[in-house]
């Protein structure tokens, strides 16, 4: 019987201060020639398709990149239902998978620990093969990640595992505030980063007005000071729409958990992978586009700094030996 265990090791314990790279991928060293941005959230419902939409959007409009050069994939998720990001590359004509291959079903955990779903090694490969699949051929790749770092970490099959096996570095879509954003932070890249991936910095998402002032100021001055290596690449205020994108984020106290049952729909992984997803109607073109604008508007030079964080941690994945503390390498 194959080995269904989710391999923890000492890696897969959260560091606050130290993360040692002490294993590279084959593909570190040009094999895999896209760009390709994880997107992670502090939070279950914190944002990360709008950003990963925003991101695209930003792209585009950047005249870097055309919608061909572009490509985005959820490999791993909580729910099938279809989301505006995917109505967004559809009708912009980039290449989207917005569901699995890994869908982490109402009842699945349990499944797994039972030995009835693929191994931790099986889901990991599928989302490695996907992802290649996708990205063939293309500039960049944008991953959008699955609730809070930690999930799917049961299963072996966590938001780290997947940047660590795709060889993606990680922007986090965080929260608003000073202590609550800094924690919250460092919480999820000491997850990413003791798994030996790299995390380029963040984006403060959905700041209050009363919050704007005191978040602008103080989080820059503690990155200056405690993480250099990484960037706020932009704050983003709590507008109109933002709060019009609702299916992205989590209603209080609550998460955007699946509830679908545990084998599915009955007719199979076609309606699974979404291949019913229809363009954007006029209304959710408009909402796309002011999405695009409050991200691009959230700070100086967002996608050029994003896109040059990106590319120097891909680059730095090629040494094996150096040593990661608090963001830097050694």
């Amino acid at each position: 019987m194959a080995d269904r265990s989710p391999s923890i090791s000492a890696n897969d314990v959260p560091h606050v201060k130290r993360a040692r790279v002490d294993q590279c991928s084959s593909k570190s060293n040009g094999e895999s020639q896209n760009i390709r941005i994880f997107v992670a959230g502090s939070s279950s419902g914190s944002g990360k398709s709008t950003v990963s939409l925003a991101l695209l959007g930003a792209l585009l409009r950047s005249k870097l990149y055309t919608a061909d050069q572009l490509a985005y994939i959820k490999p791993a998720t909580q729910g099938i239902q279809t989301t505006l990001t995917a109505k967004f590359c559809k009708s912009m004509g980039i290449a989207c998978q917005h569901v699995g291959p890994v869908v982490f079903y109402r009842g699945f955990t349990h499944a797994f620990l039972e030995g009835k779903t693929p191994t931790s090694a099986e889901l990991l490969a599928s989302v490695e093969r996907e992802v290649e699949r996708i990205s063939k051929d293309k500039s960049i790749t944008i991953i959008d990640g699955v609730g809070y770092p930690a999930v799917g970490s049961v299963v072996g099959c966590s938001n780290a595992h997947i940047a660590a096996v795709t060889n993606a570095s990680v922007l986090v879509v965080g929260k608003e505030g000073v202590g609550d954003a800094i924690d919250s932070f460092n919480l999820c890249a000491s997850y990413f980063e003791a798994q030996a991936v790299p995390v380029i910095g963040t984006i403060i998402n959905r700041i209050s007005s009363d919050n704007y002032k005191r978040t602008t100021t103080y989080v820059p001055k503690y990155f200056a000071q405690f993480r250099p290596r990484q960037s706020v690449f932009g704050f983003v205020r709590e507008c109109e729409a933002m709060q019009a994108n609702h299916d992205d984020y989590a209603a209080p106290g609550q998460t955007n958990a699946c509830h679908v049952p545990l084998r599915g729909p009955a007719n199979g992984t076609e309606t699974l992978f979404g291949s019913d997803v229809q363009a954007c109607n006029e209304v959710e073109a408009e909402l796309c586009n002011s999405l695009v604008s409050v991200v691009l508007d959230s700070g100086d030079d967002v996608i050029e700094n994003i896109l040059h964080s990106a590319r120097e941690a891909q680059s730095n994945r090629g040494s094996c030996t150096r040593t990661m503390i608090d963001g830097q390498y050694e």
